[in-house]
C-alpha cells in the first residue's frame, strides 16, 4: 500500500530575528551576518541557512537547511527550494560558516554548490540575492565581491543545454 502524506507549512515566530530589528523591514545584510554568528557561535560543524524574503524585501522566514562536519557542508536544492515555495519567498540569502576556520573567503566547493541552485532558483522565479560566509566576527559576501553568478549567462546555459538535448533526440 502506498503512503500518502499530508504536507504542511507550520509557522514559528522569530523572535530572533525580532530582536534584531529584521521582520517587517528591508534586509541589511548586516542583520542577517549577526543573526548567523549569533546562531552559529558555539557549532563546531559548518551550517548552511537560507533566509527567505517577499518581493518588498522583508524577511518572511529563514531555515536552517543543512549541517555538514567541520569543513565542509553541501546544499541541498530540494530543501532550499521547497521552503521557499512553501513560505512565498521571492529572494533567498544562503549563508553558511566556517567555524574550525579564520578564512572568511568561499571555497571552489562553495562556488560550485552555488552555481548548481541558480538554474533550479530560475526555474521556480525565485532569485538568489546574495550567498555569504560567516565566520566569527568576520563575513564575506559573493554580491558584495561582485562574484554573484550572472542569472542571464545561467538562462542562456540553460537554453543551449536544452537545444543541445533537444538536438540529440532528433
Amino acid at each position: 500500500m502506498n503512503q500518502v502524506f499530508k504536507l504542511t507549512l507550520k509557522r514559528e515566530v522569530c523572535f530572533v530575528a525580532a530582536e534584531l530589528g529584521m521582520l517587517g523591514d528591508k534586509f541589511d545584510t548586516k542583520d542577517v551576518v549577526s543573526l548567523v554568528a549569533r546562531l552559529t557561535k558555539d557549532e563546531p560543524r559548518e551550517v548552511k541557512y537560507a533566509f527567505y524574503f517577499n518581493n518588498p524585501g522583508q524577511l518572511i522566514g529563514y531555515q536552517e537547511v543543512a549541517i555538514g562536519g567541520m569543513n565542509s557542508v553541501i546544499w541541498d536544492a530540494k530543501i532550499v527550494f521547497s521552503s521557499a515555495l512553501l513560505c512565498g519567498a521571492s529572494n533567498i540569502i544562503l549563508v553558511h560558516n566556517h567555524p574550525m576556520s579564520t578564512n572568511d573567503r568561499f571555497s571552489p566547493g562553495d562556488i560550485k554548490c552555488l552555481k548548481g541552485l541558480i538554474p533550479g532558483a530560475v526555474a521556480i522565479g525565485v532569485a538568489i540575492w546574495d550567498s555569504i560566509v560567516v565566520c566569527g566576527e568576520r563575513w564575506a559576501s559573493l554580491r558584495d565581491f561582485g562574484l554573484m553568478p550572472n542569472v542571464g549567462e545561467t538562462l542562456k546555459d540553460a537554453e543551449k543545454a536544452a537545444e543541445a538535448a533537444e538536438g540529440s533526440r532528433s
